[in-house]
């Protein structure tokens, strides 16, 4: 491959990968209950996203699945988890004890424990978070917040 052509080639392979997550993710589909959730405590509670996904990446699925209404904010790849959360608290004022992070991450937990807010982790298996073995609740959707179950 001529190397005047590999900038252009990085472009068309990374759009097709792009084509085949968000394919991935429509497919997968969200975890029963999970729109009903968000409908339910948007009612009552201010939601942010902090996603370490590009905007454009992130809001397919978000409008695919309709659920793009129930967050106040969106932030994305633009800043880190931390800087994202600090922004939020600044831009609207909020002060530490008001906020609940819910995450995934390590990156999550270590932006809400730098920034003093509440955590509340989803294990999954790449962070292998057991319950009893963290220092912060675990929940296994977002759906056990509104008391409901799936």
């Amino acid at each position: 491959v001529e190397q005047a052509k590999i900038p252009e080639l990085v472009q068309v392979y990374a759009k097709r990968y792009e084509d085949m997550i968000q394919v991935g993710i429509k497919q997968c589909g969200m975890f029963p209950g999970t729109k009903e959730a968000l409908a339910a405590l948007s009612g009552r509670f201010a939601i942010y996203l902090v996603c370490q996904t590009p905007r454009a990446s992130l809001r397919e699925p978000l409008d695919h699945f309709g659920i793009t209404a129930f967050f106040k904010g969106i932030h994305d790849s633009s800043g880190s988890v931390l800087e994202n959360l600090r922004k939020i608290m600044a831009e609207n004022n909020i002060p530490p004890g008001k906020i609940v992070m819910i995450g995934s991450d390590d990156k999550h937990w270590e932006a809400a424990r730098q920034c003093g807010v509440r955590f509340v982790g989803v294990p999954n298996e790449y962070n292998k978070w057991e319950v009893g073995k963290t220092t912060f609740l675990l929940i296994e959707n977002l759906v056990v917040l509104t008391g409901q179950s799936v």
